[in-house]
């Protein structure tokens, strides 16, 4: 019950709910299946004592009402129902089937969407913290299974305990004293087998759920890589790594499909002996097969048949659905764990009005510290940045670069300290608005598989995107000439993966056309021009420079010349701000620092 409580909460109440406007399907199917097989009996008693018509007052009146002029035709008309009757039980068992696959199917894409909801809802750290692949697996991967091998298991087992409950009850009817000992023995069997595989299961789904995520991991790295990994000569080498998290996965799901699956062959063999002793049993009982008595026998034993036929399901989906709870609930422990840690966090909002500012942005005694880290990045930072300024930030590796450019972008917030605009405190609560008023310009530029009118619009649906901006976005960052005269399609151009389709220059271009793209009044430049050419660089600068006046340019830069035309540089030196200053103090006064990526 624990491993059930756990997976039910995995739902919405608004989910639950709807699972229990299944239960009428699945009690109509269920009876209609107890029906189908009751009508085994009247058929078999007829056929062997056809004289029963006439002795029996329900089957004679019925005779008499349905103009039957003989006993075969009787017979007959009593077969022909029991098909019918097993057609329209097969054609409501499709229906049930085919609205639970609805429910079910709707389950995968419902956990998928929360949990990717509440992914985004997370502050930037948590996405530092936690590996991508691994999120990503909990979302395509780990919730499929879940629904497959603890929903679906369970749905299964309601439909077939419905059944077994008629069943059940109609065999009481008919011999009580067989059907209690049956009932008995296969309810024990499966508890000792239940209790024989606690343990084990427990520990298969740990390890499922561990080599899964390796194995995402692990293929994530060798395709994302794939120019290091094909200069490096290191294709083997990430197969062979993959291979071991992958045969781990592959073994662990094998021996818990064989957990599930083993029961069932063992039950078959004990409902077939049994059956085969019930048969003897009975046959003893009614004094030999010579025996006038065997006759009223017959029909008992197909009713039983027929019925343990179709109640034998029940017990291996019941027991099916028990070791899956088992096997599934370290990963729904995973998917909980993540659902809960978004819990109080504010709701995505549909649009953000972007926060603007006239005067400045000012930094005040700003510290910030990572989670789990030992010391702090940043320490008493404070400067003031006028509206329009171009900015550089200089320092060598470590020594804070990347915590303040977050910072400035809205992703982290002060440990102590504060940010103000225009002299405001930016609180908690203006965080998104603040974002919305800052273009970000990365030196690793991700472009989708998409046109270049969706990856200037990123995230904006392909019918929102305001032609207009788009296109004043791409001439500003002096690649609309490129775009209209050498891609084939402009701007519906598909731009191939990760922007493989493009030279380095023309992707940041596009990254910087992105950026200007929501008009913001910060552009922030993160080592853009690392990657480039000097040549390439100086033009890139050029366009950058274009932009000087008109908006707020923060750079982080790899290069001197890259802060050459910065009103102020920022020099920071582990966590510190050493000095602000223009380029002739910094660079040509003699106080010459090395400059480097990272930080």
């Amino acid at each position: 019950m624990k491993s059930l409580n756990l997976a039910l909460r995995l739902l919405t109440p608004a989910e639950r709910k709807t699972a229990m406007l299944l239960m009428p399907l699945i009690i109509l199917s269920g009876f209609s299946d107890m029906v189908g097989v009751a009508m085994i009996f009247p058929f078999l008693k007829v056929l062997g004592e056809p004289e029963i018509i006439q002795a029996n007052s329900y089957l004679s009146a019925f005779y008499t009402s349905g103009g039957f002029t003989s006993a075969d035709d009787f017979i007959f008309f009593l077969g022909g129902a029991f098909f019918v009757m097993l057609i329209a039980t097969a054609g409501l068992k499709i229906l049930t089937v085919y609205v639970a696959n609805r429910w079910l199917e709707g389950r995968i894409h419902s956990l998928s969407k929360r949990l990717l909801t509440a992914y985004l809802q997370q502050p930037y750290p948590f996405m530092l913290q936690r590996n991508s692949s691994e999120l990503v697996a909990n979302m395509l991967s780990e919730t499929a299974r879940i629904v497959s091998q603890v929903f679906r298991a369970f749905s299964e087992f309601v439909v077939s305990a419905v059944t077994l409950i008629f069943m059940v009850a109609l065999l009481l009817v008919i011999n009580p004293s067989v059907t209690l000992l049956a009932m008995g023995s296969f309810s024990a069997l499966y508890a000792v087998l239940l209790l024989s595989v606690r343990r084990i299961t427990g520990r298969l789904g740990q390890s499922i759920l561990s080599s899964n995520r390796k194995r995402h991991r692990l293929a994530m790295e060798a395709l994302i890589g794939g120019k290091q990994v094909r200069l490096l000569n290191r294709e083997r080498t990430l197969v062979e790594r993959y291979s071991q998290p992958s045969s781990e996965y592959a073994n662990a799901n094998a021996l818990s499909n064989t957990v599930r699956m083993a029961p069932r062959h063992i039950i078959e063999a004990v409902a077939i002996g049994g059956t085969v002793l019930m048969t003897l049993i009975l046959t003893a009982r009614s004094g030999g097969t010579g025996s006038a008595a065997m006759a009223n026998i017959l029909p008992t034993l197909g009713v039983f048949v027929l019925a343990l036929y179709r109640m034998m399901p029940a017990f291996q989906k019941g027991y099916n659905a028990s070791v899956s709870l088992r096997l599934s609930s370290a990963s729904a422990n995973a998917i909980l764990d993540d659902f809960r840690s978004a819990e109080n966090l504010p709701p995505l909002p549909s649009a953000v009005a972007p926060m603007r500012f006239q005067k400045s942005i000012e930094f005040k005694d700003v510290s910030f510290r990572y989670p789990g880290a030992d010391a702090d990045s940043l320490q008493g930072v404070t400067f003031t940045i006028a509206a329009g300024m171009s900015v550089g930030i200089v320092g060598r590796t470590g020594a804070g670069k990347t915590t303040l450019m977050d910072l400035i972008l809205g992703l982290l917030e002060p440990g102590s300290g504060e940010i103000r605009i225009d002299g405001r405190r930016l609180s908690h609560s203006e965080i998104r608005a603040w974002r919305a008023n800052v273009g970000y310009v990365q030196q690793d530029i991700y472009l989708s598989d998409a046109t270049i009118a969706q990856n200037i619009a990123f995230g904006v649906p392909e019918a929102d995107i305001d032609t207009g901006k788009m296109q004043a976005a791409a001439r500003m960052a002096q690649i609309e000439d490129f775009i209209l005269n050498e891609l084939p399609d402009g701007y519906g151009t598909f731009a191939g993966e990760r922007g493989v389709r493009l030279s380095g220059g023309q992707r940041q271009r596009l990254s910087i056309a992105r950026a200007l793209y929501p008009e913001p009044e910060v552009i922030v430049f993160d080592e853009a021009t690392s990657a480039l050419d000097n040549a390439t660089e100086a033009q890139v600068m050029a366009e950058i420079s274009k932009l000087a006046g008109t908006r707020t340019l923060i750079m982080v830069a790899h290069r001197h010349t890259t802060v050459r035309d910065c009103d102020i540089i920022l020099t920071l030196e582990n966590g510190v701000l050493t000095s602000i200053s223009d380029y002739a103090s910094l660079f040509e006064g003699g106080s010459h620092i090395t400059v480097a990526a990272g930080g």
